[in-house]
């Protein structure tokens, strides 16, 4: 098989597992332990990201390509055996079966409809489409360019910039572990403080020429973003049905997913006509209006206890 066919086979099988892995959580812990437990598996996914290359490369020339490969298999099939020891302590009901029984089709839409029918999970998803339009600064294409262009500093600070921001995410999240009961006696308040400290991240690393304030806004952005998406998650998890909280992230991981795809199209055309600090500031502009727009409906997100629209939504 090509390399490209089994990327590709590799993204269609995350498109299943994602959904699946992210609305395990709630089934595992209680709702009070949730924003230790988010930030915990952020770290442990970060480290993972941040370390996972090198320690792969290392691999690849002490064992061989072929070698590596089946390394991975034996790992992922490891994974899949130590998942089905996992206990699900919220497994469906036959009652709750029988309702979940419905067509393909309605399956499919039922995620859709609950973010669309529902205002407070509509509003998270906006604070979603948002970020992700705005994210897509972070790609590597993008980074290459702002180096060169900005900093004028050769390729290696692309890896610097990467590995700060990583490192920012990795605080972010240890904090949220260190401080989850302040995070959930304030979860509107962290939700909004970082989707401003965000933008003015953003805002500063687009326009600052010196390379060492790239590495602290690039940290700092890290940081906050960390710390949002871990409230967002939180808070998600907590108001929706354990029961259909998958097709609820199904639904987002496809909306991301397209967000993304037509973003990159779009600040692409931005950077090559009107340059990269052009980027970063209409990237800048658009979290700044994700913090207004989250200030507005700051009462939809419920505070530890609460649900979203006074109750769990879907089936209990």
């Amino acid at each position: 098989m090509r390399s490209s066919d089994s990327y590709s086979s590799s993204l269609w099988l995350d498109g299943w597992a994602a959904p699946a892995s992210h609305a395990m959580l709630p089934r595992l812990v209680d709702a009070t332990e949730l924003t230790k437990a988010n930030s915990f598996v952020a770290i442990v996914d970060q480290l993972i990201q941040l370390g996972g290359w090198a320690v792969g490369g290392l691999l690849v020339v002490v064992l061989g390509g072929s070698n590596v490969i089946w390394l991975t298999f034996a790992l992922a099939l490891a994974a899949a055996v130590f998942m089905k020891l996992i206990e699900d302590r919220h497994e469906s009901t036959q009652e709750q079966k029988e309702k979940a029984r419905v067509s393909n089709w309605r399956s499919i839409q039922e995620g859709w409809t609950l973010i669309w029918k529902q205002p407070s999970l509509r509003a998270i998803h906006v604070i979603y489409v948002l970020e992700t339009m705005a994210g897509v600064i972070w790609i590597a294409a993008t980074i290459y360019v702002y180096v060169a262009d900005v900093l004028h500093r050769e390729e290696a600070w692309w890896g610097y910039i990467n590995a700060s921001f990583f490192l920012g995410l990795m605080l972010g999240g240890l904090f949220g572990m260190k401080n989850a009961g302040l995070i959930d006696r304030n979860i509107r308040k962290f939700v909004i403080c970082s989707s401003f400290g965000i933008s003015i991240m953003t805002f500063g690393f687009g326009l600052t020429s010196v390379p060492w304030l790239a590495l602290v806004f690039s940290a700092g952005f890290g940081v906050f973003e960390q710390l949002k998406a871990v409230s967002l998650q939180t808070t998600l998890q907590r108001g929706v049905s354990v029961h259909v909280l998958p097709k609820v992230y199904a639904a987002q991981s496809a909306l991301v997913s397209l967000v993304f795809g037509l973003s990159t199209l779009l600040f692409g055309f931005i950077t090559d006509e009107f340059g990269v600090r052009a980027t970063y500031i209409i990237a800048a502009t658009v979290l700044f209006i994700s913090g207004c727009y989250t200030l507005r409906i700051r009462t939809r997100l419920p505070e530890l206890g609460e649900g979203l629209e006074q109750g769990r939504i879907g089936i209990e």
